[in-house]
Parts: structure tokens; C-alpha cells; sequence
């Protein structure tokens, strides 16, 4: 008899159940809807606008506050200040969540990116990633 296939997590769908967990323990922490923001990455042939305003439509559906400002990189920019600058807006208490398009919009190895999530985490904000517009499971 054939043994049954097991099928091994890779590291991004590990990561990506890590940060649906420390996302969902924040929102549990929050009495109320949380306050986002959104950030983009902006690439060649990437309308950031339209993703600002995709990402915030979404939330808003979710019952979600979206602040006015949002963050954007421009996909050369070393170290992603506008990143940083979210995370740090979360730690300062001004948002308690980053909306972004994709995982791989940051420029962080799986280590460093599991680190920001707990450090999200550790100052009450989550990280959020957007999956597909025409889903009905967003985020």
C-alpha cells in the first residue's frame, strides 16, 4: 500500500499564516474598526494611485478606517523609507494596519519580513496583504 503524500508548508504559505495570525490577534485587541493605511511599491507599468485607491476601497468594504495618508516607494529605493515611515506611524499609534498589494512588494528576505510582522505585533498594528480584488476572500 502506498503511503499517503504529505504535503509540507513552503516558507510563504508558513509566513503567510503567521501574519494572518498576528493579524487577526490585533484586530481581536482593537474595540472597534481598525484605522489603515496603505502602502504601494511602485513599479514599472504599476498605476500607484489606483492601487492607493483599490486598497482603500477594499477596507472600506471590510468596515475598516482608511487615514488619508498612504505610503509609496518607487521600486529603486533603497531600504523602503516609505515603508519604514509606515511602520512607523503604527508604532506611534497613528494606524493600526498597512494595507499592501502583494508580500513580495517589500523588499525583505523571509527572515527580516517574519521580524517586521512580530514587531508590527508587538506595537499593536498588523500587516495586511491584499490576495485578489475579485475574491471574496481579500485579505
Amino acid at each position: 500500500m502506498a503511503k499517503p503524500l504529505q504535503l509540507l508548508p513552503t516558507d510563504d504559505r508558513r509566513l503567510n499564516a503567521v501574519r494572518r495570525d498576528l493579524c487577526d490577534e490585533v484586530l481581536n485587541l482593537l474595540g472597534g474598526p481598525p484605522r489603515v493605511a496603505t502602502y504601494v511599491c511602485d513599479q514599472p507599468g504599476l498605476d500607484p494611485a489606483y492601487w492607493h485607491g483599490a486598497l482603500a476601497a477594499l477596507a472600506t468594504r471590510h468596515g475598516w478606517r482608511v487615514v488619508q495618508q498612504h505610503f509609496t516607494d518607487q521600486h529603486d529605493a533603497e531600504g523602503s523609507p516609505q515603508f519604514n515611515a509606515a511602520c512607523r506611524h503604527a508604532a506611534g499609534g497613528f494606524i493600526d494596519g498597512i494595507l499592501i498589494i502583494r508580500r513580495h512588494a517589500l523588499d525583505l528576505r523571509d527572515d527580516e519580513y517574519e521580524q517586521r510582522l512580530r514587531w508590527l505585533r508587538e506595537h499593536r498594528a498588523f500587516l495586511a496583504v491584499h490576495r485578489q480584488l475579485d475574491t471574496g476572500s481579500a485579505w
